[in-house]
């Protein structure tokens, strides 16, 4: 049987405890739900006993290793703080904790977390860190990777994965809610934000979450999906808010909630980032009607963007003076409405890329002429062309009894001067007046969303969702927002240096850096204590210096450390 840990022994009325011996030195502990007389024998004898675990010391009835029933019977029991046999590596890695803690308390998040999580903090904050250090988000490798690692658990307290699960188990949905309240209200929410919202999902095996369905995945594997969606502050590169739906849900209309909580949350002026996914009237409607603005792309093809670009064909592509700098695009500003009716003038900054026009001319003509092969094979036999096919070309048949065998084809020449005139154009829309400039810029720095996503499958483990029941689920969601916050700082606070660092592969900066951080290791020597393995390096003094950090605030640190590593007194839990 395998137990969750150590737990002190409930004080109940006489009678609902019963002690069992089992083999030599075991003693088993249970809990009688009732009891019943039995007058042959003129006494209560025990009906429906539950298992709450053993003893630890057969001479004590105050400590057992609990049961799972133990933990559902008394939900508020916690752990005991005890010795057991080392089990601790005798090579610990502080680097990359010193660095993230940094982060961690700046934030003030063990506060916040303390707030609504209780001592469960520390195991969310620990729970990050293994995630962002070890790319895995698998509960089942936490262990082996407490034993090597510096912890936020006070004593540095191991947690076993049953005890892990249940914590995870137990977390609501509302405890969440109230974080990311407050999470939010850090944020200056008078001024005026720019917020990126996209959404992404993972595939989940698990036939316990009902929150998994299946939908539009990203990635096809058969199995049902989870939506996730991320709103990250592009002002100051901090992730906000998130949220979990159901797979069958689709993306548009639940943005359409996501704006109520952000109302809900109390923020007053946002400007919309959005992918041209988000598109529709509704959604342009909703930021309307709740004061909000928005900048988005238009989906490619539009009716209205092609009259639009015939508008201004030719009159600012070789221009100068359109340019955005920095780029080799070249846009200009046409204002009108989005759709007849719509009451409110947008501005559509319509941008030209040559290098974008001659790679969609190249896809297009060399599609072209993979389709005129294609019929070309096909020439005496029956062939169905799609509708694509009847766009850009004519078809003649000829009649043999019941068949309509293909004679030939011919290029539909209007059609597809039509189509490469279009190459190489792409339009933003804003609700508000700004330069096409500012609004490609804005746009385009939506690109720090995509990022995070790509970090959360990648960098985090969490290309798939491996929990078994919603709260589970949700828990590990959360965990994974807390990752991305701390990650993401991280790369804000070094980006701009690592390069100067002589570090390799500077172009990969977070695991570069948390490479450089890793070798930084405390060592058990004879005396039982934990000594620094060997002096920093200059690249670990470089990083740590990004993160506002002296080498003798480093030192102090690794001194705490080894003197908590020194007097801890928890060890693994036993199984």
């Amino acid at each position: 049987m395998k137990y969750a840990g150590i737990y002190p022994v409930p004080e109940l009325p006489p009678g609902k405890l019963n002690f069992l011996k089992g083999k030599p030195g075991v003693v088993y502990v249970q809990y009688v739900k009732d009891r019943v007389y039995a007058p042959d024998k003129r006494y209560s004898v025990p009906q429906q006993r539950v298992s709450l675990g053993k003893l630890v010391d057969p001479n004590d009835r105050t400590r057992l290793y609990a049961t799972i029933a133990y933990l559902e019977l008394f939900p508020n029991a916690q752990p005991i703080v005890c010795p057991q046999p080392e089990k601790r590596s005798g090579v610990v890695s502080a680097g990359c904790f010193i660095a993230f803690e940094s982060i961690v308390l700046g934030y003030g998040l063990v506060e916040m977390l303390t707030k609504h999580f209780g001592d469960h903090a520390f195991l969310l904050l620990d729970l990050c860190l293994f995630q962002i250090i070890m790319h895995d988000n698998a509960c089942m490798h936490y262990e082996d990777y407490a034993e090597t690692h510096v912890l936020f658990s006070p004593h540095m307290y191991i947690y076993s994965g049953a005890s892990l699960s249940r914590v995870l188990s137990g977390i609501t949905s509302e405890q969440i809610a109230w974080f990311l309240a407050s999470w939010n209200a850090k944020q200056d929410r008078h001024k005026m934000i720019h917020i990126s919202y996209d959404s992404t999902n993972k595939n989940s095996n698990s036939l316990n979450t009902t929150i998994a369905a299946y939908g539009k995945a990203k990635i096809d594997t058969g199995a049902p999906i989870i939506n996730f969606a991320l709103a990250f502050n592009q002002s100051n590169q901090v992730p906000l808010y998130y949220e979990v739906y159901n797979g069958s849900i689709n993306d548009v209309s639940q943005f359409s909630v996501f704006i109520f909580k952000l109302l809900a949350l109390g923020y007053k002026k946002i400007n919309f980032i959005l992918d041209r996914g988000y598109f529709s009237s509704t959604n342009i409607k909703l930021i309307d009607d709740n004061g909000y603005t928005f900048i988005t792309m238009v989906k490619g093809n539009d009716q209205l963007i092609n009259c639009m670009i015939d508008k201004v064909y030719g009159s600012f592509e070789r221009d100068l003076d359109c340019r955005i700098e920095g780029t080799q695009l070249f846009a200009t500003t046409v204002e009108s409405e989005l759709h007849e009716g719509d009451g409110k003038i947008r501005y559509f900054h319509i941008c030209f890329s040559p290098v974008r026009f001659m790679t969609e001319n190249k896809e297009l003509l060399d599609t072209i002429d993979a389709k005129e092969a294609e019929f070309k094979r096909h020439e005496g036999k029956e062939y169905e062309p799609t509708h694509t096919d009847r766009l850009y070309f004519d078809f003649l048949y000829r009649q043999e009894g019941q068949k309509n065998l293909l004679v030939s084809t011919m290029r539909k020449k209007a059609e597809l001067a039509k189509a490469t005139k279009y190459c190489g154009y792409f339009c933003i829309v804003s609700s508000y007046k700004i330069s096409a400039s500012e609004a490609y810029q804005l746009y385009y720095g939506r690109d720090s969303t995509e990022k995070q996503f790509r970090t959360d499958k990648s960098y985090l483990g969490a290309k798939s969702m491996r929990a078994h029941s919603n709260e589970a689920t949700e828990a590990k969601f959360f965990v994974e927002f807390l990752s991305l916050i701390i990650r993401n700082r991280f790369f804000n606070l070094i980006k701009d240096e690592v390069g100067d660092l002589n570090m390799q592969n500077s172009h990969d900066t977070v695991p570069t850096a948390l490479k450089a951080l890793k070798q930084l290791n405390l060592l058990r020597l004879d005396d039982g204590r934990y000594h620094l393995k060997q002096q920093l390096t200059s690249s670990q003094k470089g990083i740590y210096q990004c993160l506002g950090m002296s080498e003798q605030d480093v030192r102090d640190r690794i001194d705490r450390l080894t003197e908590q590593l020194d007097s801890r007194k928890v060890q693994p839990i036993q199984e």
